[in-house]
């Protein structure tokens, strides 16, 4: 993201060779590391010489609203900082400086990045130029993050078999990723034949919160036609689970997200056509593919409290603090550069000395 002013020009992106990607941008989880970069060109000395500092703060927050968007309920997960650069290290008109970071997730499983009308939890990088003289700075830029879980999946031991009348199905498992097919084998058998036009497939998300809104919605769906009355069926179906769904979420205190596979027939009727559910599978959407596991050591965030429920949190609650993102920086005695490339190790790292003491609330 770019800022072009008469007074300076700023710059701040996010590098990143994850493979994981929704709609072009990266996806990050527990133990990921984000990568970005400052850069900055300041034309107006007078502007320059009233720059106190260049600030970054990483965030994330998540939010229970009414139809209304009226906020019931509201807490800051995090608030991490950093300062890239202080008014002690003289900066030259008209000549770009860049500034890099490193902002290290925990091994904390936190909410999904989501956007609806009853809940939000968003992620964010905001960088700050603070004036001299200034309390209440506004960020310039806000870079948005993508976070998400590590959500374990199985592959069923058989397949999951279910019978409603004269119809039945098979599916190979319950338990799905993102972009993944859902396969379905589809059965018909009668002496007569059956008024059925068609058949469809839709994946259903549901959302509650704590508030007791419930939202749910089509993700995918899809119909296959038949031409004829059938007396016997015997159709592979499929069903696409979209690459930007949701993950299932049932370790929130917050919220819940859950989703049904609902198999439903088009009937012929005197005036027209209706549909007829006959199935109705629960499926389990996670993060990573059959057979692999998630880090041990990964806890989730609703068994913390957070640097920011002093306010509403009693002297009895005993839970430890949620371990915040920090900034890191390479250890040697020019920060401002990554090491020489070894290829026999990787570079280490020290928690950056910039890292508040106080956690930073964003308003």
């Amino acid at each position: 993201m770019t800022l072009r002013t008469d007074q300076y020009h700023l710059t701040a992106s996010i590098q990143s060779d994850i493979d994981w990607r929704i709609h072009g941008q990266p996806v990050y989880g527990p133990g990921s590391v984000i990568q970005g970069q400052v850069l900055l060109q300041v034309f107006d000395a007078q502007w320059l010489k009233s720059l106190d500092q260049i600030r970054l703060v990483f965030h994330g927050t998540e939010r229970i609203q009414d139809d209304t968007n009226e906020v019931l309920q509201r807490r800051q997960l995090f608030g991490s900082q950093s300062k890239l650069w202080a008014n002690k290290y003289p900066l030259l008109l008209n000549t770009e400086y860049t500034f890099p970071f490193y902002i290290e997730i925990p091994m904390i499983q936190f909410p999904p990045s989501m956007d609806i009308c009853q809940y939000r939890c968003l992620y964010t990088i905001s960088l700050f130029l603070d004036q001299s003289g200034c309390h209440a700075s506004k960020p310039e830029i806000n870079c948005p993050i993508l976070l998400m879980p590590l959500i374990e999946t199985s592959r069923s031991k058989s397949p999951i078999c279910q019978r409603q009348g004269k119809f039945s199905l098979s599916t190979p498992s319950l338990d799905y990723v993102p972009n993944d097919t859902i396969p379905i084998n589809f059965f018909l058998s009668t002496d007569q034949p059956l008024s059925v036009s068609g058949i469809q497939l839709q994946l259903q998300q549901t959302i509650r919160t704590t508030s007791g809104a419930q939202a749910q919605s089509i993700l995918a769906s899809d119909q296959w036609p038949l031409s004829q009355p059938p007396s016997s069926i015997a159709l592979s179906l499929q069903l696409l689970i979209p690459d930007d769904a949701t993950p299932s979420v049932s370790y929130s205190d917050i919220v819940t997200v859950s989703y049904r596979l609902l198999v439903r027939i088009k009937e012929r009727r005197l005036l027209g056509y209706s549909f007829r559910q006959l199935f109705d599978l629960p499926i389990h959407i996670g993060t990573l593919g059959y057979g692999i596991r998630s880090p041990q050591d990964l806890q989730v965030y609703s068994v913390f409290r957070t640097a920011f429920d002093g306010q509403n949190s009693t002297s009895s609650d005993t839970r430890p603090l949620l371990p915040p993102p920090f900034f890191i920086r390479e250890q040697q005695s020019h920060g401002d550069f990554l090491p020489p490339y070894d290829s026999t190790r990787l570079p280490s790292y020290e928690k950056s000395s910039c890292h508040p003491l106080q956690p930073t609330l964003v308003s």
